[in-house]
This record gives C-alpha cells, sequence and structure tokens, in this order.
C-alpha cells in the first residue's frame, strides 16, 4: 500500500496509515490499495460491506457509481490490448473529503499516467484527482480501438496479397472486438460525464 499526500499536484509520502485519519490542512490523501490491504482500510474508512465485496469479486465488473453515506464508490475498467486481446482490469475507487483510495489486482498503467497531469494542474481535491483519472482510463479505450483497427487493415491488406482463411476469422474475431469496445467506452464514458 502506497500512501501519499498531494497537495498542489506534489506528493509527499505518508508511512502511517492513521495519519490519514486526520484531514490534512491543504490538499489530500491518496491510498493506492491492493485487495489485501482492504482489511486495514475497511475498519479506518467505514467502506461499505458491498463494496468491499465488489473489490474482493474476481468477476468482470460494469463500471459503476454508488453513493454511500460519506463515501462514493465507483469502478472503472482499464483496458489493455495484448496479442490480439482485449483485457479489461477493475479500478476499485473510494472518494471521501479528504481521501481517494485505489484498490486493484493487477498493475495499472493509468495510475502511473495520471501522477504528472496531477502536478501540471496541480490538482488540491480529491475528486479532481478523480475526474482527471477517469478521463485518462476513457482515453485509452479510443486508443486500443485505434489499434485494433489498424491491426484490421493491416490483416485486410495481407489478405489482398495472401489469402489465408485465418486471416478472415482474426478479422471477423477483430471485429467483434471492436463492437465490444464501442458499448464499453459508452459505458465508461457515462461514468465520466455523471463526475463533470
Amino acid at each position: 500500500m502506497k500512501i501519499r499526500l498531494v497537495h498542489n499536484g506534489v506528493f509527499t509520502p505518508i508511512e502511517d496509515i492513521n495519519d490519514t485519519l486526520t484531514p490534512p490542512d491543504n490538499g489530500f490523501y491518496w491510498i493506492d490499495a491492493d485487495v489485501d490491504d482492504l482489511a486495514v482500510l475497511q475498519p479506518l474508512f467505514g467502506l461499505h460491506d458491498l463494496a468491499v465485496e465488489d473489490c474482493l469479486s474476481e468477476e468482470e465488473q460494469r463500471p459503476k457509481l454508488e453513493i454511500y453515506e460519506n463515501q462514493y464508490f465507483l469502478v472503472i475498467n482499464s483496458i489493455r490490448f495484448d496479442d490480439e486481446e482485449i483485457f479489461l482490469r477493475a479500478v476499485n475507487i473510494f472518494l471521501g473529503r479528504d481521501y481517494l483510495i485505489t484498490v486493484t489486482r493487477q498493475k495499472i498503467n493509468e495510475l502511473r499516467s495520471v501522477k504528472p497531469v496531477l502536478w501540471e494542474q496541480e490538482v488540491n481535491r480529491a475528486d479532481r484527482f478523480l475526474y482527471h483519472l477517469v478521463d485518462i482510463v476513457v482515453d485509452n479505450y479510443f486508443t486500443v480501438g485505434d489499434r485494433i483497427e489498424a491491426r484490421i487493415e493491416s490483416l485486410e491488406e495481407d489478405i489482398l496479397m495472401h489469402t489465408k482463411k485465418s486471416h478472415l476469422t482474426e478479422i471477423i474475431g477483430l471485429r467483434s472486438e471492436i463492437l465490444w469496445l464501442k458499448k464499453s467506452a459508452r459505458s465508461a464514458a457515462g461514468a465520466h460525464c455523471h463526475l463533470e
């Protein structure tokens, strides 16, 4: 678990999780955790049982926003396209007044990509961090879509030169991935619109 005080986009490491129980004079706390850390985080921050259950679930989660008494819970899916296959990885987010907790099972590139944006924008509030993170995740869907379309074009050119049944099968598979991607991007974009 990494704990940071974020003040005007500058990160200061925090060693003791109990320090986050006192609201900072300026800025907010970002706690970047994995699912094993929930046993410590749930009682400290009063994380809702159903939200924790969603974090622990190994099933693919649809993007969603849940509103609880003292916090919001958001699930967004980071997307990767490797070896002709799309992979989704859940980013579970708890947003409180003075903190943002990200809970993931794997490394999420967007969590690293957001850091320079926070510094450049001098982000001082957890909700602005959330906005920028979701923006980067949604933008990545379009990047993946462009990569898939480029692969389809390459296969179509290859078919013209050397027709193979495997090319047609791959194109059909990639086209179905594009349709699925567009549907997923609409869901993620909908969650992003609620944050604006």
